[in-house]
């Protein structure tokens, strides 16, 4: 049972797994999205959270919005927010609007609009971002194995219905 895992990345994980492999990247945006709005709220947070960090740590930004996963940026935002990671939340939202205002929710799309910002002032904004990122990531205070376990700990009423 969810209450009962002691470890706090364990802990997220029993709680996102429950979605993770429910959803199909390789789908249209507009139904990734719509399969993410069957999920309770709080784990589509999570998991696009959780979607969104690994892609930043794999290969930054453009990484995020070059790969189908772009698509859940906006929502990793709502899940960093919703685990206490507003610095984490105000860095992928400087890079959103990078991209431009609706975010681009195609492949295609970000890839334009990537393709539009001047390379030099594009390096230089995720390079910065990026650094803040992986800085937050090395921080004690700001872990997210202990942010999402602490929110899933705290909310496990949310986690744990039927």
């Amino acid at each position: 049972m969810v209450e009962d895992v002691t470890d706090d990345g364990e802990l997220a994980w029993a709680v996102i797994e429950l979605a993770w492999d429910r959803l199909d990247l390789s789908r249209r945006p507009e139904q990734v999205l719509a399969q993410l709005d069957g999920f309770p709220e709080p784990i589509a947070d999570l998991v696009c959270l959780v979607w969104c960090q690994k892609e930043i740590r794999n290969g930054g930004f453009v990484q995020l919005f070059r790969n189908s996963t772009g698509v859940l940026a906006l929502r990793g935002i709502r899940g960093f927010e919703r685990i206490g990671g507003q610095r984490y939340a105000d860095l992928v939202r400087q890079a959103i609007l990078a991209l431009g205002d609706p975010h681009p929710i195609s492949r295609k799309e970000r890839a334009n609009a990537l393709k539009m910002l001047p390379a030099a002032d594009r390096r230089e904004l995720f390079d910065r971002l990026e650094r803040e990122f992986y800085g937050l990531l090395r921080d004690p205070d700001h872990e997210l194995e202990g942010l999402r376990g602490g929110y899933v700990r705290s909310h496990l009423a949310v986690f744990t219905r039927p």
